[in-house]
């Protein structure tokens, strides 16, 4: 009797992990086009949307944990889950088997990014530590009795959220000190100043402009609290948390940034290894959890191959990453990344590009065939892009009338090409002003391995390379090298 309990026992239990996954709803952003499920090692799943946005799939092979789903974000998953997913009032919202799990991470994510964005952007940085500490927790308990309203049966999902809450706090402490007892206002005044001195830095005013800024500062012993709420009670090392929490790995990407300049690595530092080795070597000797450990040595290899700046740095990135890496989706990313770095190389030829212009037109690569190409790739959120405009428009007047394009191409989301256009009208942009298809994701720009803005690329008059990483137009070299490429 017991052998026949037992074997009807697991046969239930096999046929509950055999349970399929399915999602489905209807998501305008989403119209037309495939939507892609995937996890933190880089597996995949697409989800096809028809012209109305609407989509259905089931899928046998997923396991209980934290996924990301593109145009909704971090969605959690486990067999039997039947999810329809909608967006109503800018608030993604989660019907059916799964719903409890899920609406509660969207409200969760929702109150901890405002408060982020209330601190980041000013709102609080007058107010004085001890009062901004007593919010913080006053908020933290909030969140916590979210958690306990939604009644959860899964004790382990309880925790991870609740772990979440508490990094997103240490990491609003963080921004808190970046923006406390600093005058908004004069603030931008110093960012403006910066714009102006790009490439010409005068470090005296800039000094005096920053001075003037900061108000108010934290004494020693409030940075030492500080200091203790970020430190205290952590591990680089919880790989639970780490799947499970956003807020956990965006307060280890910043520890690993920060560590840098520890006495440990200060040596690298000062003889100026670059910061990816040095983030590495930390990475190597701080985390032994190898699931963790192995992510960030994709993501820092990864960043580091778009950033490189010659065929001889990216081979060492390449083989060095080749050697300690065993995730095959991994692998497969690099190996993209790296492929494309020798494909576009000097002298190659460029992959074309067919964008819009602000009065809707279309402009390709290939139809200013006989002009060099400058390429600047910005956006209008990005400030180091925006220094450099001013420095654009002057290259631009010297080559007035000369066989040379400059093209500004925007990386700004679609939703935001009416901001787009403002900015380049009211702005008086010249140039061949065009936007992106589809941000960062643009063919031309993944072509590129373009992670990070702005970016310049210069293309001979017969379409062939001269350089996907050129000079900016602050530099005061640009002007030798076009004058080069203007006399051949």
């Amino acid at each position: 009797m017991k052998r026949i309990f037992f074997i009807g026992t697991m046969l239930y239990c096999s046929s509950l992990l055999a349970q399929p996954v399915k999602l489905s709803g209807i998501l305008s952003s989403a119209a037309g086009k495939s939507i892609e499920l995937n996890n933190l090692t880089e597996q995949k799943w697409k989800i096809q949307a028809d012209s109305a946005g609407k989509f259905s799939q089931r899928f046998s092979d997923i396991e209980k944990g934290y996924y990301s789903l593109n145009s909704v974000g971090p969605v959690y998953l486990a067999p039997g889950f039947d999810l329809n997913i909608t967006k109503e009032k800018d608030k993604f919202l989660f019907r059916g088997k799964g719903n409890i799990e899920n609406n509660l991470i969207v409200t969760l994510n929702n109150n901890a990014r405002k408060l982020s964005d209330e601190v980041k952007g000013g709102k609080m940085n007058m107010v004085p530590f001890p009062e901004f500490l007593k919010n913080i927790e006053n908020w933290k308990q909030q969140q916590y009795l979210l958690i306990i309203k939604a009644k959860l049966k899964d004790p382990a999902f309880s925790a991870h959220r609740r772990g979440d809450i508490d990094y997103a706090a240490r990491n609003i402490v963080r921004d808190y000190t970046y923006v406390y007892g600093v005058d908004m206002k004069k603030r931008d005044n110093f960012f403006e100043l910066m714009s102006k001195m790009a490439g010409n830095f005068d470090r005296a005013k800039l000094d005096s402009a920053r001075n003037e800024m900061e108000v108010k500062k934290l004494t020693r012993e409030e940075r030492d609290v500080i200091d203790s709420i970020n430190h205290i009670g952590t591990s680089m090392n919880d790989e639970a948390l780490f799947k499970a929490s956003p807020a956990y790995r965006r307060w280890m990407d910043q520890e690993i940034g920060t560590m840098i300049y520890k006495p440990k690595y200060k040596d690298d530092f000062n003889r100026g290894v670059k910061s990816e080795s040095i983030q590495s070597k930390v990475v190597n000797n701080e985390i032994s959890n190898a699931f963790i450990r192995e992510y960030w040595q994709y993501d820092i290899a990864s960043i580091a191959l778009k950033m490189s700046e010659d065929i001889a740095e990216a081979d060492s990135i390449y083989t060095a990453y080749s050697a300690i890496t065993r995730n095959s989706n991994y692998s497969a990313i690099v190996n993209g990344i790296y492929t494309k770095i020798k494909k576009f190389t000097k002298g190659a030829p460029a992959p074309d590009f067919n964008f819009r212009t602000v009065s809707g037109e279309k402009v390709s690569l290939e139809s200013l065939r006989g002009n060099i190409v400058y390429i600047d790739v910005w956006a209008t959120w990005c400030g180091p892009c925006k220094a450099e405009i001013p420095h654009l428009k002057k290259v631009e007047a010297n080559y007035h009338g000369k066989p040379i394009s400059f093209v500004s191409i925007s990386v700004d989301e679609l939703k935001d090409t009416d901001k787009w256009i403002a900015y380049v009208t009211d702005n008086n942009l010249k140039g061949v002003q065009l936007m992106a298809d589809n941000a960062f994701n643009s063919t031309f720009i993944q072509e590129f391995n373009i992670a990070a803005i702005p970016r310049f690329i210069m293309i001979d008059k017969e379409g062939k390379i001269i350089s996907a990483n050129a000079m900016r137009p602050s530099n005061k070299k640009l002007i030798a090298e076009l004058d080069k490429y203007l006399a051949l």
